[in-house]
């Protein structure tokens, strides 16, 4: 599944793409491009919303293609990481090592709040034996 804004409304030329694939074994990937700001995290907090849905084992949040988060869509990380702890669901963030996003989560010192993961691969094998 591939969201883009609702109601067509105009994000200029910062759009976001948002994708969702649930696996098999209950895991969910949600997968964000492009930049997260006051036009386009509502994009981003549609999809979470409704996360973690009932039998998800764990949350992958892949973000490591968003160019740039605004403290809108910091917001919306934070919600996604409080439900996601309520529910007893991992939540692991995908993020680019040299990353605009990894480098503001260090700044303000977020970072420490996620379980980061260099790839989805990565990510979606933790706690596999």
């Amino acid at each position: 599944m591939t969201i883009q804004h609702p109601d067509g409304a105009d994000t200029g030329d910062r759009p976001l793409k948002v994708t969702v694939s649930r696996h098999d074994d209950g895991q969910v990937v949600i997968g964000a491009a492009g930049e997260i700001d006051l036009a386009t995290a509502g994009i981003l907090g549609d999809v979470l919303d409704g996360e973690p849905a009932p039998g998800t084992v764990a949350v992958v949040l892949n973000l490591s293609t968003v160019t740039f988060c605004s403290s809108t869509g910091l917001s919306e990380l934070v919600k996604i990481r409080t439900r996601a702890a309520d529910a007893g669901v991992p939540l692991r963030l995908v993020l680019d090592d040299a990353g605009a996003l990894r480098r503001t989560l260090e700044l303000i010192g977020m970072l420490e709040l996620f379980t980061v993961y260099p790839d989805q691969t990565a990510a979606l094998e933790a706690d596999r034996d």
